[in-house]
């Protein structure tokens, strides 16, 4: 072999583990990066599944079980019943009162999970109790952020007040408006915590809508949004309204994974990404008795066929 073809070889080796590290570390940063965070494997396979949960509320109890019990109980699931994740999706109230224990336990079970890389939005629960600093220096920061596979971005906003009701600073509102306007070429996906207002069930009320409701509203007015994913909301029993399609956009709220609030199930939502389609499949995954709900299933129309791989 020529010198030249061996410092070649050797040369795309060292690149590639490089950046897989550098992807690893933006990520943990909770930073954009546009660097590849996905094995060889999964950036050349036909299919991504995506897990989507929400409200885990570790620390507050439901029918005896600690918000821990359900999100243990709910990976078990998808481990064994599912098949394997590409990522996971967190989308706030991680914890019940911020605690610092509650948060490193959900730290503990996501990082025995099968599922390699996560993704987190801070929910007002974050905040109870002075409790943001555990979730920024275990998780990370509440500054927005996004992760781009292929030719899907993805766009975590956190809340930033902690009250009731989301709120967006302006400084967030403008990233968000700048970079869904930088990758319109892309499928772009929104992950939020509450729910934009007038979309799905119970979003023409203030305490679980995202604010300024007008910005937000302007955002989605402006930009081509495919997808957006909540949670907040938790809802007993799940009701088709918690899924809509509005002006070219889909919003879903993927619910509660505990049962605390009443919701009585554990649930979450996986979703099916396939190269060259034109659309993604959504499933809502109840996980207490292991199984799918046909009747809430959708197939999400997209601006454009999904494409694996180009970073």
């Amino acid at each position: 072999m020529e010198n030249s073809d061996m410092e070649s070889k050797w040369t795309r080796k060292t690149r590639r583990k490089f950046l897989k590290e550098m992807g690893q570390g933006a990520v943990a940063a909770g930073v954009l990066s546009a660097t590849p965070l996905l094995a060889d494997a999964d950036r050349e396979s036909n299919l991504r599944r995506v897990l989507v949960l929400s409200d885990l509320h570790i620390g507050r109890k439901a029918e005896i079980l600690d918000g821990s019990v359900w999100f243990s109980r709910a990976l078990k699931d998808v481990k064994e019943n599912v098949g394997p994740m590409s990522y996971a999706l967190t989308l706030g109230d991680i914890s019940q009162h911020g605690r610092g224990e509650s948060v490193r336990k959900y730290l503990d079970i996501r990082n025995k999970s099968s599922i390699p890389r996560w993704f987190e939005v801070a929910g007002n629960h974050e905040y109870y109790y002075g409790g943001i600093g555990n979730y920024t220096k275990n998780v990370r920061s509440t500054a927005p952020y996004m992760f781009i596979d292929g030719n899907i971005a993805w766009f975590f906003i956190s809340d930033e007040k902690g009250s009731r009701e989301g709120n967006l600073s302006d400084s967030t509102i403008a990233w968000l408006k700048k970079n869904l306007e930088t990758h319109k070429d892309k499928i772009l996906i929104v992950c939020s915590h509450q729910i934009p207002a007038n979309t799905v069930h119970k979003s023409d009320e203030d305490a679980y809508c995202l604010h300024p409701k007008d910005k937000v509203a302007d955002i989605l007015a402006t930009r081509p949004v495919d997808l957006w994913l909540c949670g907040h909301e938790h809802h007993g029993p799940y009701v088709a309204g918690n899924r809509a399609r509005k002006d070219n956009t889909t919003f879903i709220n993927v619910a509660s994974m505990s049962h605390a609030y009443g919701t009585k199930e554990s649930q979450s939502f996986i979703l099916e990404f396939k190269q060259d389609e034109k659309k993604i499949l959504a499933r809502r995954r109840r996980h207490d008795d292991q199984s799918y709900t046909p009747e809430f299933d959708m197939e999400i129309p997209l601006r454009g066929e999904i494409a694996f791989g180009q970073m």
